[in-house]
């Protein structure tokens, strides 16, 4: 798309990096917020994000039109070029939405008239994208050049990121109004179960980053016996924890709010989850990270030392057995899972339990 090859020109001259991070959904966006600001960082400059408003019918942003979090937008970074909240970046974010708006009109216009869709780069504003990652969507950034960066120093160097001053306060005071005390410490739980969009929408690769929270509960149990407190994360979707001292089944109490969303991953002790959005919130805080039922050879992995990931086992149905780690890395390389004659059995209850009590 001419507007991302315009800035890629721009980025590369300017002490200033144009960046529009993807706002389909919480994980794109935080991952790429994460990676806008390690990459301002490396070159010595400041990221200034841009985000798209929402309004009604197609012209939405978010997926479904499920919405953006509005509090991940206001995060804080020395790395960072003006606040959301400054006159010039609202000014600028509108400007974007109108230019994307008018996109999406010729979308419109052209697919009822000459039976064509415009590329999707024209829907969703994806600015600055591929100068962090090679999706292999164009040549503008080469793999060798990515490949070349020290992504084991970028990773271990701790990046600054924070929630406003003002964001922080009010969510101290519903911390408390919650029984959370400041000196209490916790751990934030996030189980996929796949009801935030609807059924027709999970395909296989989304299905497989499934589990059931109730193979956590010991984990959680021995989390409170610890001396800490869970926080359960998620939506009204989910299945409800059965009622436990010392825990919060978040989802379903009258606080829960983008804000929150935000500031409880932000002050939790560590992270418990699997292969799903929430987890690239965690990584953005860089908090550290227990990753359960992978399901994928190299799932979104844990980045930093002292983090932990565990697999889903993988089943082949004939000769009734687990494939081992090779089998498993050729089965995944040669893009096979999805065959009728394998299954993904969840790590169990104990499984997790170790994992935590490991860490």
């Amino acid at each position: 798309m001419f507007l991302n090859k315009l800035f890629y020109h721009f980025n590369k001259i300017s002490p200033i990096i144009i960046q529009t991070p993807d706002v389909i959904a919480i994980g794109n966006m935080a991952e790429e917020i994460y990676f806008g600001l390690i990459r301002a960082r490396r070159e010595g400059k400041k990221v200034f994000f841009l985000f798209p408003y929402e309004f009604f019918s197609v012209f939405k942003f978010s997926k479904l039109g499920l919405g953006i979090n509005s509090e991940l937008k206001k995060i804080e970074s020395e790395y960072r070029f003006l606040s959301y909240d400054n006159l010039l970046s609202k000014t600028a974010c509108w400007f974007l939405t109108v230019v994307y708006i008018l996109f999406i009109l010729c979308n419109a216009i052209s697919r009822r008239v000459l039976k064509k869709k415009l590329p999707a780069g024209y829907l969703r504003p994806v600015i600055g994208r591929n100068e962090l990652w090679n999706r292999g969507l164009s040549k503008l950034c080469s793999l060798e050049e990515i490949a070349s960066w020290n992504w084991e120093d970028e990773f271990a160097t701790h990046l600054p990121v924070d929630l406003t001053a003002k964001s922080r306060k009010r969510a101290k005071k519903i911390r408390m109004e919650m029984g959370l005390q400041l000196e209490d410490w916790f751990v934030c739980v996030h189980v996929r179960e796949g009801g935030y969009y609807p059924i027709e929408k999970e395909g296989f690769a989304k299905k497989a980053r499934n589990a059931s929270p109730h193979n956590y509960l010991k984990a959680i149990k021995l989390i409170t016996e610890r001396g800490g407190w869970v926080i359960r994360m998620g939506d009204a979707s989910m299945t409800p924890l059965p009622q436990m001292e010392k825990v919060i089944d978040y989802p379903f109490t009258k606080y829960k709010s983008c804000l929150m969303d935000i500031y409880f991953i932000k002050e939790c002790r560590f992270y418990i989850g699997v292969s799903s959005g929430v987890f690239d919130v965690a990584n953005l805080f860089q908090k550290p990270i227990l990753l359960t039922n992978s399901a994928a050879t190299i799932p979104s992995p844990p980045y930093r030392k002292g983090d932990r990931s565990i697999f889903k086992h993988v089943k082949m149905k004939r000769l009734k057995r687990f494939l081992s780690i090779q089998e498993r890395i050729q089965l995944f390389s040669e893009r096979k899972i999805e065959h009728d004659e394998y299954g993904l059995s969840e790590n169990t209850p104990d499984e997790i339990k170790d994992l935590v009590e490991e860490y």
